[in-house]
Formats: C-alpha cells, sequence, structure tokens
C-alpha cells in the first residue's frame, strides 16, 4: 500500500453524531448535549446544518479521562 495516496481502513465513521457519541459513551443523547452546553466534551464541528464530532477526538478525550473542554484543548495544545 502507498501510504501517500491510500488511507487504511478505518474501522468506523470519522464523524459521529449525537447518538454516535452517546453510544460510545455509553448514556443517552440528552446527556451528550448537556455535557456540551457545560463545557464538559469537547465541541463538535459544523457541516452546513449537521453537528458532528471527530470520532478520534472523542476516543482520545476519553483515554485522557475525560476532562473539561478547556483544559482538553490545553492539553492537546502541549
Amino acid at each position: 500500500m502507498n501510504t501517500e495516496t491510500e488511507s487504511p481502513a478505518l474501522p468506523g465513521p470519522l464523524l459521529l453524531d449525537v447518538k454516535g457519541v452517546a453510544a460510545l459513551l455509553g448514556c443517552e443523547k440528552a446527556l451528550v448535549w448537556k455535557l456540551r452546553s457545560t463545557g464538559r466534551i469537547p465541541p463538535p464541528v459544523r457541516l452546513g446544518r449537521l453537528t458532528r464530532w471527530a470520532a478520534t477526538e472523542i476516543t482520545r478525550w476519553v483515554a485522557a479521562g475525560c476532562p473539561p473542554a478547556a483544559k482538553w484543548a490545553q492539553m492537546r495544545e502541549g
């Protein structure tokens, strides 16, 4: 495989909707929105009207112990 032109097969979607994030975290969709509104989860990306979270961002955030979004941003920067 030529790594410059081909990507490895991914096990799932790159972007998750609120239902996908809730399933990944094992909680209800309402909790995901509450975590977002209180700054406890990394912010989503917007694609037009769609709200999505990067699957890798959520999994790294969980692996780091689910810090508040502001602290997570600092941890990612350095």
